[in-house]
């Protein structure tokens, strides 16, 4: 429910002001929704889900552009341990944080719960509390829109969506939680017998990505296109001067 959406599904009457196709359809207010404990809980979930999975997106942003540089670079960079321990603390640091979000401890915050609450309490999700959130005037549009999150129409957004959603999730990241149980978090008495590669952990940050964006927009109505950072500084400038300084 962006608001470009809006603006564009505003037509224009004869006299150029916005018509209201809710009365032209003959349609009924819907009122503005009430607070509800838990939806709000699952938004504040949201808030600090987008936060975690934007600190990963802009993990990824540096690591590429280093590795493209050290790569690229002409000459050669000298070999050193720093390449290795940006390499290790990068993998952990990206592991760790999708493992994260398929958490299902009781005291945390995570995708996975989100979801799963979701799952168990859809109604929270009801036919009114979406529409009611728009604008008296919008309301058909809110109803469209609606339309595809409930296609059985059981009167909320279906569970199985949440549902399906989960299953994804722990099947590309199942891999990537036991080799952070076994390697970062723990030091296995028997190691897995292999660990999640770099492209591994960028498919599995893509999907939460998406997924988070879809039930993002459904809980606050913002649509987030993406979470790929756009850096506004020259973040690179301190690769662009020396080091190291001779004594002289």
């Amino acid at each position: 429910m962006s608001a470009q959406h809006r603006a564009n599904a505003q037509p224009a009457n004869a006299a150029g002001s916005a018509a209201n196709l809710d009365e032209a359809l003959g349609r009924k207010p819907i009122p503005k929704p009430k607070g509800d404990p838990r939806r709000d809980k699952w938004i504040r979930w949201a808030a600090a889900i987008d936060k975690d999975l934007s600190a990963l997106a802009i993990n990824r942003m540096v690591w590429r552009t280093l590795t493209a540089i050290w790569r690229e670079r002409s000459p050669r960079l000298p070999s050193s341990i720093i390449f290795d321990y940006f390499a290790a603390t990068y993998a952990q640091t990206q592991a760790s944080g999708i493992r994260r979000q398929v958490d299902k401890s009781h005291d945390v915050t995570s995708l996975w719960k989100l979801l799963s609450e979701i799952a168990a309490n859809p109604q929270r999700l009801s036919r009114e509390w979406f529409v009611g959130r728009y604008e008296w005037g919008q309301q058909w549009h809110g109803e469209l829109e609606f339309a595809s999150l409930d296609p059985q129409g059981l009167g909320y957004v279906n569970p199985e969506s949440a549902a399906q959603d989960i299953q994804q999730m722990l099947k590309i990241a199942m891999r990537i939680r036991t080799g952070v149980n076994k390697h970062v978090a723990h030091l296995a008495d028997r190691p897995a017998n292999s660990v999640p590669t770099f492209a591994e952990l960028d498919t599995a940050l893509d999907l939460l990505a998406a997924i988070y964006v879809r039930w993002n927009c459904i809980l606050t109505a913002v649509d987030i296109t993406s979470l790929e950072p756009t850096p506004q500084y020259d973040w690179l400038a301190p690769l662009r001067v020396p080091w190291l300084l001779d004594s002289d």
